[in-house]
């Protein structure tokens, strides 16, 4: 620590030297001299986003619930994305490919 280190650190030392935190009795008095109306705002925003919910809450009549009928259809034959690559092509539906000893196939 250089000699301008030590000097600054004894004038801060100096300026501060007869600063004393403030008794709990204090703040304790300051505490209670405040006013009783801290919950205001905290109750005013809850108000505010109670009046914005049920304002903004739709009113159109709910959706008439579906047919049974076509929910069992929907359950019966559920839609996968990767469906369509369990379909099988057209030339291997009618019989399966036989593989000759050259190792090509052909159709019967």
């Amino acid at each position: 620590m250089s000699d301008h280190d030590r000097d600054l650190q004894r004038r801060i030392h100096a300026a501060h030297d007869e600063d004393r935190p403030p008794s709990f009795h204090s703040l304790m008095e300051r505490r209670r001299s405040r006013p009783g109306i801290l919950w205001l705002g905290p109750a005013l925003a809850a108000a505010a986003v109670v009046a914005l919910v049920l304002l903004r809450r739709p009113t159109s009549p709910k959706p008439a619930p579906p047919d049974p009928a076509t929910l069992l259809q929907v359950a019966a034959a559920p839609r996968l994305p990767l469906d369509f690559l369990l379909k099988t092509p057209a030339p291997f539906t009618s019989a399966p490919p036989r593989f000759s000893s050259q190792l090509d196939w052909r159709q019967p």
